[in-house]
């Protein structure tokens, strides 16, 4: 831990103009709603209403984002000080696991707030027959500590992925990162839509198989949990693979560069 601990203060900067930079943000957006609503002539609940669906979304997506910067833009800064790689990967998995939790906290703080403004919740009391209802709004899938739990694990999900695919930026030249994340995604993305046009049966089929999917792990959460911290294992297994050995910046890319270029 002594080792990790150096490694841990280093990224706890970034953890502050993070959670300043979600504070700005989030505060702007509501402020916008708000103005828009009450221009309407709408409560301050009404106003903010449309902006609760927005806060799972940010809660996800704003993990991601700084995960990836964690791999492309902090370990190369602690490279340049000869830091210890091993050390700040499993620095940068703490520093991951708090700033989800972090995020999920504010923005759950910021949906009960929208619940009250909104008389969701009534008086601050809810009504229940007996113990077992109480019992299942706290701990159900779909209650208070089952829906904070799922949305944690899908905030480490995807910023692993976020992280993983930092690695690859920090490793693979500019060029090569055109043409794997830029170039052929559009190609892929013209591909199926020229297919669509030629034979919509496939695509129609393959929609049917992916919505059925996600409907099989809506339904089965705990099966979707699993997944999820699959994902995360293997991600951050990927990643770490890719950062243990990784050089300076000026020289992270240059044997992939060779393998693909040559």
């Amino acid at each position: 831990m002594n080792r990790i601990k150096p490694h841990i203060m280093f990224l706890k900067h970034s953890y502050i103009y993070y959670m300043i930079f979600i504070l700005i943000f989030i505060s702007l957006q509501v402020s916008a709603f708000l103005i828009e609503g009450l221009s309407r002539g709408e409560s301050l609940g009404e106003s903010l209403i449309l902006y609760k669906t927005q806060l799972s979304v940010l809660g996800i997506l704003f993990p991601t984002i700084f995960s990836l910067s964690i791999a492309v833009k902090e370990f190369s800064e602690a490279m340049s000080i000869r830091a210890d790689r091993k050390s700040f990967i499993k620095a940068s998995i703490i520093y991951i696991i708090i700033i989800s939790l972090s995020t999920l906290v504010f923005v759950t703080l910021i949906e009960e707030l929208i619940n009250l403004l909104s008389n969701n919740v009534s008086s601050g009391t809810v009504k229940l027959d007996n113990e077992t209802e109480l019992i299942n709004m706290i701990v159900e899938d779909e209650g208070i500590i089952g829906s904070f739990f799922g949305m944690f694990i899908c905030q480490l999900a995807f910023s692993s992925l976020g992280f993983m695919f930092g690695a690859i930026f920090y490793r693979i030249d500019i060029k090569t990162n055109i043409i794997l994340f830029i170039v052929l995604p559009i190609i892929a993305v013209l591909y199926i839509t020229r297919l669509s046009y030629i034979n919509a049966d496939i695509i129609s089929k393959f929609g049917e198989r992916i919505l059925w999917i996600v409907d099989y792990f809506i339904n089965n959460p705990s099966k979707l949990y699993a997944l999820e911290v699959i994902v995360f294992v293997v991600a951050m297994g990927l990643a770490s693979l890719m950062l243990k050995n990784a050089p300076i910046k000026d020289y992270a890319h240059n044997k992939l560069r060779i393998k693909l270029w040559s």
